[in-house]
């Protein structure tokens, strides 16, 4: 058995429960791993009538494990796929379902796409459940990513599938326009400042209870410069990155990135604008394992609406310009840790941003991939403003300016860029 993909499309919950406890108990029968991802209240319906052979399935909430849609592939079906493997497998997955949002469904059927693609050699049995009578307008998209229909009645016939590319590229939007208008690129200059933080300070919580992430700091980042950010556990390192990129806001003062005060931005001016001029590599590298190296690159571009034309090009001369002009077919797990994160930085490095922003980058390296990666962010002075949160000496040696928090104990610390 190689990989059979199937929706099915039910009407009432009777349906639902027919055809769903079958699939099951059929896997089970033949041995074969289950594991059913489906939204409450089903999920609660599916484990009552399996009864004491619902102890033998792994069943999951979608609603949780899915809900970022483009981490169902990779995080719940492929990883029960790996742990099983060669052994064949069975999965149920209703990953559009009443209750999700317009933003979310796009993802959602490039999701579906994508399961051709990711489980092609997989030996997988895969249905997904879809509510006609609810959603009526997403069975276009099911006959699209589904080479076989299941009906209500049980008939089979199939589907009006499409070349899995061809249903991601109608789903990419291109980001909206910001209600605020981004400040005009600038490019570096030893005179400006790419980031500057004026008493920021990020608590979480309320009262007794809160907790202080960052203590109010103030410092100015100089542009296209290597700054890194040193201090103990528990000092705001990464959640200065945060606030820096946007990805979250001070409790108080202010926090301004390549002249926008992030205040005065609403969450999609803030996208458009780490889409436009920030690169990320945080501490979780992220890349997709079953697309290559120069696919894993090419799909940052994608998002930021590079054309497919360009995209290849540019993650090639990304690529070999961090040392993996040799590996680009090669997927995640035949890389080694130090390959890993030059792929993310790769990516990241490839839309061309004006601060390229690192969390931790050497923590899983040893000392000569540290280093490596130390002389390439150097190399990258007087190009890019790059700024590393690290307890590396190689990358506190290689840096052009040093910022070292320290953990508040009931007093302001003091917080200096050197």
């Amino acid at each position: 058995m190689t990989l059979v993909h199937e929706a099915l499309y039910y009407r009432s919950l009777d349906e639902y429960l027919t055809h769903t406890v079958r699939f099951v108990q059929d896997g089970l029968r033949r041995q074969e791993p289950v594991l059913v991802a489906v939204p409450e209240p089903r999920l609660g319906l599916l484990r009552t009538e399996l009864g004491p052979e619902a102890d033998g399935v792994r069943l999951l909430d979608m609603a949780e494990v899915g809900r970022n849609p483009n981490r169902i592939i990779p995080w719940v079906l492929r990883s029960f796929v790996d742990e099983h493997a060669p052994q064949p497998v069975r999965l149920i997955g209703e990953p559009i379902y009443e209750g999700r949002s317009q933003d979310e469904l796009g993802p959602c059927v490039q999701h579906e796409a994508l399961i051709n693609v990711a489980l092609a050699r997989a030996e997988a049995r895969v249905l997904c459940p879809y509510d006609v009578a609810r959603l009526p307008d997403v069975v276009s998209d099911a006959e699209h990513t589904h080479p076989i229909i299941i009906e209500p009645d049980g008939s089979r016939r199939r589907g009006e599938y499409l070349d899995p590319a061809a249903v991601v590229a109608m789903y990419n939007r291109p980001l909206p326009e910001p209600s605020t208008p981004l400040s005009p690129a600038v490019r570096p200059d030893d005179g400006e400042h790419a980031v500057v933080l004026e008493r920021a300070a990020r608590r979480y919580g309320a009262g007794s209870t809160s907790m202080l992430g960052l203590p109010p700091t103030s410092v100015a980042f100089g542009a296209g410069r290597f700054h890194v950010v040193t201090g103990p556990s528990g000092s705001g390192k990464s959640t200065l990155l945060r606030l820096v990129s946007g990805l979250d806001r001070p409790t108080e003062g202010r926090v301004v990135t390549l002249g926008n005060d992030l205040a005065t931005l609403d969450r999609d001016a803030l996208a458009r604008l780490r889409a436009a001029r920030i690169g990320i590599v945080d501490q979780v590298r992220d890349l997709v394992p079953f697309l290559t190296a120069s696919e894993n690159v090419e799909l940052g571009l994608a998002i930021r609406g590079v054309d497919p034309d360009d995209a290849r090009p540019r993650a090639i001369e990304a690529l070999e310009a961090v040392g993996l002009g040799e590996h680009l077919d090669r997927a995640p797990d035949g890389l080694s840790a130090g390959e890993r994160l030059r792929v993310a930085l790769a990516r990241a490095l490839a839309a061309g941003p004006d601060l390229l922003i690192l969390d931790e980058p050497t923590a899983a390296l040893d000392r000569a991939g540290a280093r490596a990666v130390a002389r390439l962010l150097a190399g990258l002075d007087g190009r890019v403003t790059v700024l590393a949160t690290t307890h590396d000496p190689a990358l506190i040696e290689a840096a052009s300016d040093r910022l070292d928090l320290v953990v508040a104990s009931g007093r302001e610390p003091v917080s200096a860029a050197r």
